[in-house]
């Protein structure tokens, strides 16, 4: 029965790659698995313990004059409330910001999530959750920190003589919203979940210097699963589409875990490498160590692109965290999740 179930999430997973070509427009982390606030609001809340604080920072194209970094924070909580003991309600909260061109470009979001999975069956097995985000947007473009035609010197830029510019910049601030479902099978040996989610749901307008756009709907499809290999090893699958009416991007990828203590649940220490593969865009080697209740991932994407040309080979690196907690490890929730769920 596992086997079967596990032959079809993978013949799944393929019929979709073969769907999807790639390109991308929002900020995105090559390890989404610890932003799963900026992928579905329905991810909020499904872990093992009480509390999850996760963080993601990027830094890419070290080689051009201004590279790119990103960095994301998120903090969750279940909340105790009066439902089913396999019912699980979680509200979360989370933090980005995005910097390039030495600051001139700044994209920062703070967004609330609240989020509800309802048990399907009498063993806490079958869940499903839906999600719901508000986020406070704000980009700012800043002509101070930037360099234009008439500085430009015979021995380089002179950022002291005048931009000619009517303005020192502009910023936009605005609302945005996301929703999202999500249904997951958590039974011990075998793990899977699938979602989807839609963001930019008011298409909220950005006015750059009088040039008024909205902002496409982005629609994201994902999913995973974790398979148990021997004794305590895992071997974890994952797959995200996401897609604008300007853009799409497909990433699938394949992570395996060796146990190296013995043991399970939050007391586990485990080895983590794999790949991930953004489709016509990268190759992404992931290493991983997880200590009980801490984890830390470190990536690199390899540009296989176009791009290559202009970043001259050099790609991405990306290290994340993520920090369980439990104020009560006997609590019921809790403890039915144990030994069942591992995101990637």
């Amino acid at each position: 029965m596992v086997r079967a179930i596990f032959l079809k999430l993978l013949a799944f997973f393929i019929s979709l790659i073969k769907l999807c070509p790639v390109q991308s427009q929002d900020v995105k982390f090559s390890q989404y698995f610890t932003s799963p606030l900026t992928v579905n609001p329905a991810l909020c809340g499904l872990y093992n313990g009480q509390y999850r604080l996760m963080g993601n920072y990027r830094n890419q194209w070290q080689e051009i004059m201004y590279p790119y970094t990103s960095a994301t924070f998120s903090a969750e909580t279940q909340i105790h409330a009066k439902i089913s003991e396999d019912d699980i309600l979680a509200v979360g909260f989370n933090g980005l910001t995005d910097r390039s061109n030495n600051g001139g470009l700044r994209n920062s979001s703070f967004s609330g999530t609240i989020s509800f999975h309802k048990s399907l069956d009498m063993e806490g097995i079958s869940r499903l959750g839906v999600g719901l985000q508000a986020a406070y947007v704000s980009k700012v473009v800043d002509y101070s920190k930037m360099t234009f035609e008439p500085q430009f010197t015979p021995i380089g830029y002179d950022i002291s003589l005048p931009t000619n510019e009517l303005s020192n910049g502009f910023n936009i601030n605005y609302l945005d919203y996301s929703a999202g479902i999500m249904y997951s099978y958590l039974s011990g040996d075998l793990n899977i979940y699938g979602g989807a989610s839609v963001s930019h749901i008011s298409r909220p307008n950005e006015n750059y210097s009088g040039f008024t756009s909205k902002l496409p709907i982005r629609y994201t499809i994902h999913g995973g699963a974790s398979v148990a290999i021997g004794q305590l090893n895992t071997l974890y699958l994952s797959l995200m589409h996401m897609r604008t009416s300007l853009s799409n991007q497909t990433t699938v990828g394949m992570v395996y875990g060796i146990n190296f203590n013995g043991l399970e649940d939050n007391q586990s220490n485990e080895f983590l490498f794999g790949t991930w593969l953004r489709l016509n865009d990268a190759v992404v080697p992931y290493l991983g160590m997880k200590f009980g209740k801490v984890n830390a991932g470190l990536s690199y994407d390899i540009t296989a692109s176009k791009v290559t040309v202009a970043n001259k080979g050099m790609g991405g690196i990306e290290f994340s965290m993520q920090v369980l907690l439990e104020r009560d490890p006997d609590r019921e929730t809790i403890r039915k999740l144990k030994c069942k769920f591992t995101m990637f």
